[in-house]
């Protein structure tokens, strides 16, 4: 008996470092994955362990960049999950179908707290002035000051003339920053940021990490200045790139004539 019992307990054991080795390689895989029926799958019926978590943070990077309509509904479904939200958010944001704006309002109809200001943060990021009228429609509905906040916010990034007053109400700033260099910890789960490029404390958000920032028109200004500023530094390292190519392409035809 105590043999069985012995012999059950390391197959648990087994199957459980079998589980953690098959999670480890899921990641991995993830992280090159172009696959976007796989990276679907990676985000489908998934849990809030920590693991859970940073495959999902993966997958949804992946698809930020390979993903399509097919990859909407999986996402949304992510929108609920307070600790899922913002991986859906961040390949939802990046995706450029009009079937994300329709989906996203969708969602903010029937979302609550934390995860619909969420929603409406990617709303005002994707800038779809036509979204102005289901945002009302919420803001009149619900009465939560975060709510209130973030669709005040949202409007103010179209430089909507209605949220005129948009400086009078979204008085918090975030600070955002580039990152140059990141460690994963397998052990842990958690991403360290070891190298940090350029940081500013000049984003509107709706909810601060600091309560005590505010938001001015000045600094609005100086965002603006900044966002050109990557934006120009962006389309300059791309025209470089593409000079190279050229290069590239015209040094590997000319040793082909030349063979």
């Amino acid at each position: 008996m105590r043999n069985k019992a012995f012999f059950a307990l390391l197959s648990c054991a087994f199957l459980a470092l079998a589980a953690n080795v098959a999670s480890a390689q899921s990641w991995k895989e993830l992280q090159t994955s172009t696959d976007e029926a796989a990276l679907i799958q990676a985000i489908t019926n998934v849990g809030d362990a920590p693991e859970d978590i940073h495959n999902v943070n993966v997958a949804c990077k992946r698809l930020a960049v390979y993903g399509t309509d097919a990859a909407i509904p999986a996402l949304v479904a992510l929108l609920p999950n307070e600790k899922q939200n913002f991986n859906a958010r961040f390949a939802l944001e990046a995706m450029p179908s009009e079937a994300v704006d329709a989906a996203l309002l969708k969602a903010a109809k029937e979302l609550k707290g934390t995860c619909l200001v969420g929603v409406i943060d990617t709303i005002g990021v994707r800038g779809k002035a036509d979204s102005f009228a289901t945002l009302k429609e919420i803001a009149e509905a619900n009465d939560d000051p975060a709510v209130q906040r973030a669709i005040y916010a949202a409007c103010g990034m179209w430089y909507c003339t209605v949220m005129a007053n948009f400086y009078e109400i979204a008085q918090s700033s975030g600070f955002c920053f580039t990152i140059l260099e990141d460690r994963w910890d397998e052990r842990t789960k958690t991403d360290t940021i070891t190298r940090v490029g350029k940081l500013y404390d000049v984003s509107a958000v709706s909810i601060p990490a600091n309560p005590g920032t505010e938001i001015s028109t000045a600094r609005k200004a100086f965002l603006d200045g900044v966002i050109r500023e990557q934006r120009a530094e962006r389309l300059a390292a791309e025209e470089r790139a593409k000079k190279i190519r050229i290069l590239q392409l015209r040094a590997k035809a000319a040793r082909l004539r030349k063979g």
